[in-house]
């Protein structure tokens, strides 16, 4: 089994890099262990490996390379902690372990590695489940509705304060604003993501 790391040091890490690397070499896994540094086709790499894991030991509000991973079609195996319990469900679309217990993630890897009934089914529910939840139709329709609804209370006020025939209150022109900007950004979303286009994109990109 090799390990491919992709990514660079960010915000002061160089010494965490240098600390891998050091383990590599202390360890003898050089032959092993791939540092591939920055990479642009991040679909690519994900791609070119059996089994992609996202192992971060801090809680992360999303984790979205885990849905680029499914949508990428690779089983994922990702940290049991933060918004990444609302992405994968454990066993169905992907599978947990306990944030810094190596031993546990070296059991799940080797378990996915002479189990390919296992991995194929990951990845079909998977995918199955991403395209569902976070596919760029759903995301398209999801902020569609949201600036609909904003531009229909807006539009509401609107009304009723002439209705009433006060003067209208400053706020009245501002969410007159707002609903042209609402119904401009609609138009873009139809625009530029045309049901040929929307077929094919991920929420990767």
């Amino acid at each position: 089994m090799h390990a491919v790391l992709v990514g660079a040091p960010l915000f002061g890490e160089d010494d965490y890099e240098r600390e891998l690397r050091a383990f590599m070499l202390e360890y003898t896994l050089a032959d092993r262990v791939h540092f591939l540094g920055f990479q642009d086709d991040i679909a690519a790499c994900m791609k070119a490996v059996d089994v992609v894991t996202h192992t971060s030991i801090m809680p992360e509000p999303f984790g979205r390379v885990i849905i680029e991973d499914i949508l990428s079609k690779r089983p994922v195996v990702a940290t049991r902690a933060g918004g990444v319990t609302d992405i994968v469900e454990d066993g169905e679309n992907g599978i947990l372990c306990s944030p810094g217990d190596a031993a546990e993630l070296a059991r799940i890897l080797e378990k996915l590695k002479g189990n390919a009934h296992l991995r194929d089914r990951l990845v079909d529910k998977g995918f199955q489940n991403a395209t569902m939840r976070f596919g760029t139709r759903r995301y398209v329709e999801s902020v569609e509705k949201i600036l609909s609804d904003v531009a229909g209370r807006a539009q509401e006020g609107l009304t009723r304060t002439r209705s009433s025939k006060r003067k209208a209150p400053a706020y009245a022109g501002a969410f007159s604003l707002e609903r042209g900007l609402a119904q401009a950004l609609m138009g873009f979303l139809r625009l530029s993501f045309s049901d040929q286009r929307i077929a094919g994109r991920s929420t990767a990109k």
